[in-house]
């Protein structure tokens, strides 16, 4: 029988840690819902994105959630870093943040980060905005939402409630959107105003 020297077992259970850190970056269904009338739907076109270093990538689906609110569902790890937070800064080109249960106006720290194209349908007709970044970061003990776009300008805030408004397009005309995040309501939802 050969004996096993204390080299070879610190080794292996390095090792098997090493395997047990690399498990841990699990691709989760991060949620974040739209709430804005009868019969709405979002979708998102991905042009880049940032996640921490070691988090998987899934991309991004939408669609109508219930009869008030459309999804986003973004397929990633969840795992904040100062990279994407300055990643998602920096998107923002001077636009004001809006984050769910945090009003501050920039996240230090985010998950992931997605910049690209949405667009909310209600009732058949579509409002779409262009450099659009959304992200999830945390906030006490549960996971939030960021949004931010080039030209995102603070409309009002108190305590309780932030409203911001973005310049988008309808039917080739230039409509102004305002999305709202509110402590009242959940930290994976925001009102938007067509």
């Amino acid at each position: 029988m050969k004996k096993i020297g204390i080299k070879t077992l610190l080794v292996a259970g390095s090792c098997l840690l090493c395997s047990l850190n690399l498990q841990a970056a699990t691709i989760r269904d991060n949620i974040v819902t739209f709430s804005f009338g009868n019969s709405p739907e979002a979708q998102f076109s991905t042009s880049s994105y940032s996640i921490t270093s070691g988090q998987p990538w899934g991309g991004i689906s939408g669609g109508n959630w219930t009869s008030g609110s459309a999804f986003l569902k973004v397929r990633a790890g969840r795992k904040k870093s100062s990279t994407v937070g300055n990643w998602f800064n920096t998107q923002a080109q001077g636009g004001v943040g809006l984050g769910t249960n945090d009003f501050k106006n920039r996240p230090a720290e985010l998950n992931f980060a997605a910049k690209g194209t949405i667009t909310f349908t209600k009732n058949g007709v579509s409002t779409t905005c262009q450099n659009f970044v959304i992200a999830q970061g945390n906030f006490s003990s549960t996971n939030n939402w960021w949004l931010t776009a080039p030209g995102m300008a603070l409309v009002s805030q108190s305590g309780a409630e932030k409203k911001t408004s973005l310049q988008c397009t309808r039917n080739g005309a230039q409509v102004t959107v305002y999305f709202i995040a509110s402590m009242s309501i959940s930290a994976n939802s925001y009102r938007v105003e067509l």
